[in-house]
């Protein structure tokens, strides 16, 4: 099939039905949300929501409720802070059924080694499933840290210090979004770490007539953008951040951390698709390679026949056949980046780009 005569790309329907038959492993949290989402309207995303999200927003509200002096702007930040942290529940269980678990199906075509595959697909869904602590743990204790030496700012907004039982609560609150968010960012190390595996151990093949037209790279790009989405979600935990902060020697610290964590969000992404990019040209390349050699050898049998006959317009049109597919090779984009993708990337990055910005000016 020639470049004119490609199927429009209509997202992964050559790719989405396949399955790879190994044993993965669902988290806590998803496997409880699972077990609840029998029967229920809405399935896991509305289970996730009734079985963990209303926690947060009871924890919110009782502080907005019994604060005595709590602020518009305080409120505003803590409401948004609960709202993220009932949705990410949900938001955990579709990454972790619905993308860490698809993508090996997705790759099965673009892989030369199925049983690489396989293997590094068992290894990174039991890494999410069990090491979480690995990165909840630290992140949990450094919020409780903030929290802590946000005192005098808590009781500015009447929720008071240690002895104050109404202090516990916002505690509790941040141990949750400590328990959630730092699984957020596990699941950004097993996809980069994911990724990165798999294509050091396997080599790619790229399709130029695949109809994602990207060689059949989209399933990279999909997995990657959905984890860099999960990631960029705690921005919405900023406004309360920047709130507990003011007037503390955290403020500037937590206005570093924030760059810091665009550039994780930019990484994520960039990163590991970098990464299946130039291996993609590298296969490339020597697809290339080989074409040329078929190509310069036919022009020289061409070029030495002494007449001809039927067998030379074969060989004409093989001739012709191998420099259509060395020019749809050699065309082909690579990284893959579609628009839709691209979209997503820079409204990752824009959410906590813009609340730094936000509250940088309202400081001054």
């Amino acid at each position: 099939m020639t470049r004119e005569g490609r199927i429009p790309a209509t997202g992964y329907a050559t790719e989405r039905d396949r399955s790879v038959e190994y044993d993965d492993r669902t988290i806590w949290l998803s496997r409880t949300i699972e077990s609840a989402a029998t029967g229920l309207p809405g399935g896991p995303l509305v289970a996730g929501f009734l079985l963990f999200g209303w926690l947060p927003i009871a924890l919110a509200g009782l502080g907005i409720v019994a604060a005595e002096s709590m602020s518009a702007t305080f409120v505003l930040a803590y409401a948004t802070a609960a709202l993220l942290l009932s949705a990410l529940p949900s938001m955990i269980w579709y990454y972790d059924v619905r993308v860490l678990t698809t993508f090996a199906g997705r790759m099965t075509a673009r892989v030369d080694d199925e049983d690489v595959l396989v293997e590094t697909a068992e290894r990174f869904d039991r890494r999410f499933a069990e090491w979480y602590p690995a990165a909840v743990v630290p992140w949990t204790i450094l919020l409780l840290v903030v929290l802590f030496g946000s005192v005098p700012t808590l009781e500015a907004q009447g929720i008071g210090g240690p002895t104050e039982p109404l202090f516990w609560s916002v505690a509790l609150f941040f141990v949750w979004g400590g328990l959630l968010t730092g699984i957020g960012f596990h699941g950004a190390f097993v996809t980069v770490g994911y990724i990165a595996t798999l294509v050091e151990r396997t080599r790619l093949s790229i399709d130029p007539y695949h109809p994602d037209k990207l060689g059949g790279l989209s399933a990279v790009g999909y997995f990657a953008i959905r984890t860099t989405l999960l990631l960029s979600s705690g921005a919405l935990l900023l406004p309360l951040a920047f709130e507990l902060a003011a007037g503390t020697p955290f403020q500037e610290p937590i206005y570093l951390a924030v760059v810091v964590y665009v550039l994780v969000i930019v990484g994520s992404f960039c990163y590991p698709t970098w990464l299946v990019n130039r291996a993609a040209h590298a296969e490339r390349v020597e697809r290339l390679d080989e074409l040329g050699d078929e190509i310069g050898s036919i022009q020289t049998d061409l070029s030495a026949a002494s007449a001809h006959d039927v067998d030379d317009v074969v060989t004409q049109l093989e001739l012709q056949r191998l420099q259509q597919l060395y020019d749809d090779y050699r065309e082909i984009r690579l990284y893959p980046l579609s628009p839709s993708i691209l979209t997503q990337l820079v409204g990752s990055v824009l959410l906590p780009s813009t609340i730094l910005f936000v509250e940088l000016v309202a400081g001054v």
